[in-house]
């Protein structure tokens, strides 16, 4: 009683009945290429992969290995270049951003260079 069943594309989903927090809007991650989270959905053709890109948005390989995800979908890849100030992530776009998206990714940049103890930007 506490799941409830939704379907998809043939596949079964199960998830909380509750209604659940108020959409904060999205989120970006700047995942690393081993990450548990991107190894998990690597399951062949007919695998859970989908579950990161259901929009299909990557039609090309990509330039970087590192994962981009906003709104737990795949958005894109990105590398970093540290120098002594400054963490500069170029990221490989799989598709266009919304405004609030790259808000998004401005801040898990910033959090990124936080971590880093440097200030961080990105192209």
């Amino acid at each position: 009683a506490a799941l409830r069943r939704e379907e998809a594309d043939g596949r079964v989903y199960w998830c909380g009945a509750g209604r659940g927090a108020p959409d904060p809007g999205p989120v970006a991650h700047l995942l690393q290429p081993y990450d548990e989270y991107v190894v998990g959905y690597a399951a062949g053709e007919d695998g859970s992969r989908r579950a990161l890109d259901v929009a299909g948005v990557v039609r090309r390989e990509p330039r970087f290995h590192c994962v981009l995800l906003v709104g737990g979908q795949l958005a894109g890849f990105w590398r970093r270049t540290v120098s002594r100030r400054l963490i500069t992530v170029e990221v490989d776009l799989m598709r266009p951003l919304t405004a609030a998206e790259r808000a998004a990714v401005d801040a898990a940049v910033a959090g990124f260079g936080a971590a880093h103890g440097l200030d961080a930007t990105w192209a």
